[in-house]
């Protein structure tokens, strides 16, 4: 990258080193300091003033749009953006090893972008100054979340989440967040940057603990694929429709009908085919 060029030897090695940036690997600052024969702090400092120095740089047209983009990002999702989010919006869905550490790299360049590492339970966050505040009451407001659907018991649309919010049952500062600027925009990051919420293909929104929403089980798939086609389904088709729409481990037809032909939220309607009756009712998470 020609960031690295305007740097001396010493501190260039270490941030390729650090990044990955040739050859995909990333190194921790013990790992460098032993190869430099320096201490972890050294390297640490060696990282900062080498940032200091590319922010002082004059900036090429490309870096200069990759800057505007990431802004121009980070601005439509209220000021911040879980750090998954924020890959994906720039280099999109699938992202390999030598792209997430030239994006780290990328990032920590840009003057007035900040970041804050994972936290449990919420994933680490890149964020604009502004947004400071905000960023801080996260772990809060995620909490809140969890709270109130372990209230609920249930999984729920995100129109009934940002409704809750706004009838103030997570608390003033919540709703106080919702109903600023980009309020949809930044519940949608508090959600999706959270360790403990998950989002089905139904776009129902609950804990990852729940099988409804986790979808890890055959028993839970089928259910949400019925739920998505609304109409009864041969366990065949079910079947492929299950395969197509998680790639992740094949499941066999003669598993998919094992399961619907065990459990009562399937309901037979002619030989091999089966369907699903779901209202608000049903979404109330039973224990597993």
């Amino acid at each position: 990258m020609e960031l690295l060029n305007s740097l001396q030897e010493r501190p260039r090695k270490v941030l390729v080193k650090r990044f990955g940036l040739r050859g995909g690997k990333s190194y921790t600052l013990d790992a460098i300091g032993k190869e430099f024969g320096i201490t972890r702090e050294r390297v640490r400092q060696i990282e900062k003033t080498a940032f200091t120095s590319l922010r002082k740089k004059a900036k090429s047209d490309d870096l200069q749009q990759a800057e505007n983009f990431v802004y121009d990002t980070l601005k439509k999702g209220g000021g911040f953006l879980d750090r998954g989010s924020l890959k994906r919006a720039v280099f999109g869905k699938r992202i390999n090893l030598k792209q997430r550490n030239q994006l780290a790299f990328l990032f920590n360049s840009l003057g007035k972008l900040h970041y804050q590492k994972d936290t449990i339970p919420f994933s680490g966050v890149w964020y604009l100054s502004f947004a400071k505040r905000e960023v801080g009451q996260l772990k809060n407001f995620n909490e809140k979340l969890v709270n109130y659907f372990q209230k609920e018991k249930r999984v729920l649309k995100f129109s009934e989440i940002k409704k809750a919010i706004l009838n103030g049952d997570l608390g003033e500062e919540f709703k106080k967040m919702l109903q600023g600027e980009k309020g949809e925009e930044k519940l949608k990051v508090v959600l999706s940057g959270s360790k403990l919420i998950g989002k089905n293909i139904m776009g129902e929104w609950g804990l990852l603990s729940w099988s409804i929403v986790s979808q890890k089980y055959v028993k839970e798939r089928a259910l949400l694929i019925l739920r998505k086609e609304k109409q009864p389904l041969h366990f065949r088709e079910l079947t492929e429709l299950i395969n197509k729409q998680w790639q992740d481990k094949r499941t066999l037809p003669q598993t998919v009908h094992n399961v619907i032909i065990k459990y009562e939220e399937f309901i037979f309607v002619k030989p091999g085919t089966y369907t699903v009756i779901w209202s608000k009712e049903d979404a109330v998470i039973k224990n597993r």
